[in-house]
């Protein structure tokens, strides 16, 4: 952000440009020739100081040297200064003057043609009083607005702060736009920006001239024409429109760095923001041009490189970029044209921005209730609309206070408990999520077959292992995938979704909620999986591709539970329950036992060939807190009576959820009407029975004779086949699905490769 509130700098420079503090600019030993011309004590450290200070004296003395100028050089137009003439007068008589400067001259006469008109070539002893008046008055304005200062500011202000010098910026731009279009002659003069800004090549801080090159396709969305021309007439629309320019600009530069603590001030956040984007689309000049190419894809590399660096490692993967454009705008083109720039502003970011507006304001409303730790069944209807697209978030607002269980918002993790623990942006959140998850269902999904379902759109397993190969890049290049894991990881996204979510429906299509609700568990366990490895790196140590020894991630896994994350919470406040598990599974060993089953649920590769434990990097920290939170969410979703164990009863219901899944897993036809007894086994004995190749009555009658466990475990007496269950009967459970997933049996990832 610093690098932007250099640029905002720039902006002042070039206003600047006729007070030109470096073209007088000289240090003692170097005065002598220029004193000869003067007619008054230029304070030369004084003009480069019109941001900052009032210059009004030495403008008037830069005034009174240029008319000496004009005087003293030869010209075939009395009354003008010729720029040719003047720079080969300076570049003979004056040595002492630098290219730079001769440069900056240059540029002069090139803002005075734009602005009044005059030839390129000259400009006149009366444009050099209407500019001298025109940056007194600029530099007064600059001053008492406080311009500097608000810009590059290093406070972390409050919002009321922030609004206020917010208020300072607009009127003063407002001020500034008014003053240059008064002075503005209208003409045909046109300026090379390109050209203009290499005129400042020598510039002590040449970021600033960078950061300019890298932001000229901003002048075409605003201004139209030809991205590195400017003309006079754009130049008075700039000035029209430089009051929203400015608070524009301000919030971009300093509402990252306001202090949001309450959920008040993170609404204001989000007023700010659609506001923003309101007043962007208003003055968006190309929007009836839908075509025009706006932005390219190297322009955005550039402008990363520039402002935001520690993102650009991202930018390698342009096929997914790319891939992501088409999903939200249609094409994949490298080019951004008006109307993807315009759908992505309006429909993407506004129509996201205004719902969260509203998501805080109703939670405002219904606060008692919704900031209960219980759950709710019913809707809300004094919910305040002021437009027809608000009216249209009301059914989404309930449906997400209705059936969601776990929010983050903006803490270290979701809460994985029986009390609910809502907040406005976990709410807003979770609308974000849908709506972008169901963008990208649109794109890779099929229609819904409940034409009645709010959701429009839901995804096979292949289409989602299309999604992981388009994206392949990214996943296997961020270390969250092993290369070719993109189908086997796909199967166990879709058991997850299916069935260990609040609401897994069990079926094998991923609807839009179900997929949310992975990504939240993701980001909560991306979350924890960053502290905790964080920490593990010290306290065990690292080998040379900076893994972690598995052994040591579980003899430490409790004691990291007990961390402290702020001055009142704890990672096990995230996971109460778990923590509570952990403590009465009591020894050491049996800890390792459940830490060891969901790992190899949710890591590709636990043991190389000849049996030895693969250490753990940072996405087996990641991918192995899934597997937690995906046994967390299915202890608490059936376990009713908040015991802590699923009696049998509880255990019918979780049945219902994983009856499709269970049938699956069962390799002969006769025994899939015996699914549930197929489950209760899974339950009690904790591993897949071995089933006979039974065709009917009679082969089934000799197994049973024979003494096959499974025929037995049939018809036996209820009270025989039932049993509770645990959270290590649920990783059992992910455990027996891992192994016999097709995925993994058809296409089992070479874990020796993790050697080399």
């Amino acid at each position: 952000m610093l690098r932007f509130k250099s640029f905002i700098l720039f902006f002042g420079i070039v206003f600047s440009l006729v007070s030109c503090g470096d073209l007088f600019k000289k240090t003692s030993e170097h005065r002598e020739s220029f004193q000869q011309f003067e007619t008054c004590s230029l304070d030369t450290e004084s003009l480069s100081k019109i941001m900052t200070e009032n210059i009004r004296n030495d403008l008037l003395c830069l005034e009174s040297n240029l008319y000496l100028f004009i005087e003293v050089v030869k010209s075939d137009k009395p009354g003008f200064l010729p720029q040719k003439a003047l720079i080969t007068y300076i570049e003979k008589n004056m040595k002492d003057v630098s290219a730079q400067t001769i440069d900056i001259l240059r540029g002069i006469f090139d803002v005075n043609a734009l602005i009044f008109g005059d030839d390129k070539e000259y400009i006149s002893k009366e444009s050099v009083k209407k500019l001298t008046k025109l940056f007194i008055e600029f530099n007064r304005l600059v001053i008492e607005g406080n311009i500097y200062k608000n810009f590059t500011t290093h406070e972390r202000l409050s919002f009321y702060e922030h609004n206020r010098r917010k208020s300072e910026v607009y009127s003063t731009f407002l001020k500034i736009g008014k003053l240059f279009q008064e002075s503005i002659n209208s003409n045909n003069q046109t300026l090379s920006i390109d050209k203009f800004l290499m005129k400042f090549k020598n510039l002590e801080n040449r970021d600033i001239l960078k950061y300019a090159q890298g932001l000229l396709f901003v002048k075409k969305a605003i201004l139209g024409g030809d991205e590195d021309k400017l003309t006079s007439k754009e130049l008075r629309r700039l000035t029209s429109m430089l009051g929203d320019i400015g608070k524009v600009i301000f919030d971009f530069v300093n509402l990252p760095d306001t202090n949001t603590i309450s959920a008040n001030e993170e609404e204001e956040f989000l007023k700010i923001l659609k506001e923003n984007i309101q007043t962007t689309l208003e003055q968006f000049f190309l929007k009836n041009k839908p075509e025009e190419i706006i932005v390219t894809y190297q322009q955005i590399v550039d402008i990363v490189d520039i402002f935001f660096p520690e993102y650009l490692r991202f930018m390698k993967y342009k096929d997914s970029f790319l891939k992501i454009k088409e999903v939200l705008l249609g094409s994949s083109s490298e080019s951004f044209t008006a109307q993807e720039v315009s759908f992505l502003l309006e429909d993407v970011l506004y129509k996201n921005i205004a719902k969260g507006v509203f998501v805080y304001r109703s939670y405002k409303t219904n606060e008692t209730l919704l900031s209960s730790v219980k759950r709710i069944f019913v809707d809300f209807y004094n919910l305040v609309t002021f437009n027809e697209e608000e009216k249209s978030f009301v059914s989404h607002f309930n449906r997400v206070v209705r059936n969601y269980r776990f929010f983050q918002g903006g803490e270290f993790s979701s809460r994985y408990d029986f009390d609910y623990h809502r907040s406005p942006r976990g709410l807003f959140e979770i609308l974000l999520y849908e709506d972008i998850v169901a963008r990208m269902f649109k794109f890779y999904g099929t229609p819904a077959k409940d034409s009645d379902s709010e959701y429009k759109y839901e995804l096979t397993q292949k289409q989602l292992e299309v999604f992981m190969v388009d994206f392949q890049e990214v996943f296997e290049g961020e270390g969250i995938l092993l290369p070719g894991r993109s189908k086997n990881t796909a199967e166990t996204i879709t058991l997850m979704t299916s069935l260990f979510h609040a609401q897994s429906d069990g079926k094998s299509l991923i609807q839009i909620p179900e997929f949310v609700e992975f990504l939240v568990t993701m980001t909560s366990s991306l979350s924890i999986a960053d502290k905790m490895y964080s920490d593990f790196k010290e306290l065990c140590g690292t080998d040379n591709k900076g893994r972690i020894e598995s052994l040591c991630y579980r003899e430490n896994f409790v004691s990291f539970l007990n961390t402290e994350m702020n001055d009142h919470d704890r990672v096990q406040d995230y996971v109460p329950q778990l923590k509570s598990y952990l403590e009465e599974l009591g020894s050491q060993e049996r800890i390792n036992d459940y830490l060891v089953a969901t790992e190899r649920f949710s890591r590709a590769c636990h043991h190389y060939t000849d049996g030895t434990e693969i250490p753990m990097g940072k996405g087996d920290f990641t991918v192995s807190w899934g597997g937690l939170l995906a046994v967390e969410q299915s202890m608490l979703r059936f376990d009713k009576d908040n015991s802590g164990v699923l009696e049998p009863d509880e255990v019918d219901l979780a049945y219902d959820i994983y009856r499709e899944a269970v049938r699956g897993m069962i390799p002969v036809n006769f025994f899939k009407k015996y699914s549930k007894t197929f489950f209760l086994y899974l339950v009690k004995y904790k591993r897949v029975p071995d089933i006979p190749n039974i065709t009917g009555p009679r082969s089934l009658w000799k197994a049973l004779k024979e003494g096959s466990k499974f025929v037995t475990f049939i018809f036996s007496r209820k009270a025989n086949k039932l049993a509770n269950a645990d959270r290590m009967t649920f990783a059992a459970v992910l455990q027996v699905i891992a192994e016999n997933s097709p995925a993994n049996i058809q296409n089992p990832y070479p874990c020796d490769n993790l050697r080399q």
